[in-house]
């Protein structure tokens, strides 16, 4: 391995040098991030077609020309982060400028309020527009290739919307509004995860999918309502509620909760997935479980003082949750597997790897930090104990060199084995961080902007690039003995 590890404060001047390409690239886009760019000086690759998706990723996936918010999350949470620790205004700036447009210019063009960012859409700085992802796997059928689609990947920081809505106070109201279409019906019955952005249809996808592939409506309708996505949404609504001081959300975001509560698994774990009807037993998802937990457990720290009776509800539940999940054995966790779902019988569905290599599969460093983040807002000290655990199976575990690596696996890894170090002090998980992080420098910042993944040569912020910005940062901070505040305050976006 290595023979040498990186100075912290090269990898500052790492950390810097991007976020001085991406100011340099978004002066062009109003301080927006491209989502796909060239990796000298950030500017938007133009190539057609793309470079090749690595394996597990969708051409349907990606924001070609474009720049994703939801991709940008950890970027954003970095720029936060080292304008409080190390009182530096410009970082600020740029963070400010970038929610600014999206906020005034990207948001406010929506229909339906639902935002253009997560999985099938995004924001095209060619044309200055929704962009929509299923026209790059659908090119030669534009006409099948689907609406924008409204797909929130990941949990909007609340310092985020705070900021946004100081921008456009119109934003974060006429979003939550926009939610209901994810409904396949009036009486909230059953959700889909994807909703048109640019048209008000409700049950769309499910509609489409039957038209395509020529099965009835309702075969179409499970299967679609993710318990992690809900998750994601009940902490949108809490925001609106806690921004504005409007109660009316209260209960949509009791819908999208009592949804899964009332279907949980006696062992209190969730499905991945369920639809209208019976569970879909297509396993009980950890995974899923979790992020219901972190969506649900980070809306009751929100709603805290504002609503306090919801609050209390969705801290129990939350609780309830990450605690299911904490009880289950995970007996492979110091070599690196963590089971990430199971049969109701209890015997292991998958399991995630030390290395996942592609986006499809899942990273034990990646599932492991959500745990601890839902642990620590449950109050449950069995989250560190789980994190040290899994930290341990990455003392001589590197990345691969034989296998494509997209960016978030090593961003993961570092980010693990730092917290591993702030928790107990134990020099050996901070040597373990610094060199997966000369390593990963090595590896993927022979260029200013970091490759999407090892065998690619171009930045693409949908494979994690934008969380190796952000657990580099926190490891300077943490080996220098500095705080961290603001967006670098925990490991997980």
């Amino acid at each position: 391995m290595n023979r040498y590890l990186v100075d912290p404060a090269n990898i500052l001047r790492t950390v810097d040098i991007v976020f001085q390409v991406m100011a340099k690239a978004g002066h062009r886009y109003g301080g927006l991030f491209p989502a796909i760019a060239e990796r000298q000086v950030g500017n938007v690759l133009m190539d057609f077609p793309l470079p090749a998706p690595i394996p597990g990723q969708r051409n349907s996936d990606r924001s070609v020309r474009g720049c994703n918010l939801e991709h940008d999350i950890g970027l954003l949470r970095t720029l936060d982060g080292l304008d409080q620790a190390l009182d530096r205004p410009r970082y600020q700036l740029q963070r400010r400028a970038y929610l600014e447009t999206f906020a005034k210019e990207c948001a406010a063009i929506s229909p339906t309020g639902l935002l253009p960012w997560g999985e099938h859409s995004f924001w095209n700085l060619q044309h200055w527009t929704i962009g929509n992802s299923y026209l790059l796997q659908y090119g030669e059928q534009p006409l099948d290739a689907g609406l924008p689609t409204h797909q929130q990947m990941f949990l909007q920081p609340f310092e985020n919307w705070k900021l946004m809505h100081e921008f456009n106070p119109e934003l974060l109201p006429r979003f939550v509004d926009g939610l209901e279409w994810h409904w396949d019906d009036e009486e909230h019955t059953s959700f889909n995860r994807h909703a048109p952005i640019t048209q008000f249809i409700r049950a769309y996808q499910a509609k489409r999918g039957a038209r395509m592939s020529g099965k009835s409506l309702e075969s179409q309708m499970g299967g679609s309502d993710f318990p992690g996505i809900a998750g994601l949404f009940i902490h949108d609504y809490a925001c609106a509620i806690s921004l504005t001081g409007q109660s009316k959300w209260k209960q949509p975001l009791l819908d999208f909760s009592n949804s899964w509560w009332e279907r949980k698994h006696e062992s209190g774990i969730l499905p991945k997935s369920g639809g209208k009807g019976p569970l879909n037993w297509n396993g009980l998802s950890l995974g899923m479980t979790v992020g219901h937990a972190n969506g649900t457990l980070e809306a009751a720290k929100v709603l805290r003082g504002v609503e306090d009776e919801l609050a209390d509800l969705l801290q129990e539940r939350g609780e309830s949750y990450i605690k299911a999940v904490l009880n289950i054995e995970q007996p492979e966790l110091e070599k690196g597997f963590y089971v990430t779902s199971f049969n109701p019988d209890g015997s292991p569905f998958s399991k995630s790897q030390p290395w996942a290599g592609n986006r499809g599969q899942a990273c034990c460093a990646t599932e492991i930090l959500k745990v601890m983040r839902a642990a620590a807002l449950a109050g449950d000290n069995r989250g560190e104990e789980t994190g040290l655990r899994a930290a341990e199976s990455y003392l001589d575990s590197f990345i691969p060199r034989n296998t494509i690596v997209r960016a978030g696996d090593p961003a993961a890894v570092i980010a693990l084995c730092t917290e591993a170090y702030r928790l107990g002090r134990d020099e050996k998980f901070l040597t373990a961080a610094l060199t997966h992080a000369t390593d990963a420098m090595e590896l993927y910042f022979d260029s200013p902007l970091p490759r999407m993944a090892t065998g690619r040569n171009h930045y693409e912020s949908q494979q994690g690039s934008s969380d190796l910005v952000h657990s580099l940062a926190r490891l300077y901070l943490i080996a220098e003995g500095k705080e961290c505040l603001g967006g670098l305050a925990d490991p997980m976006k």
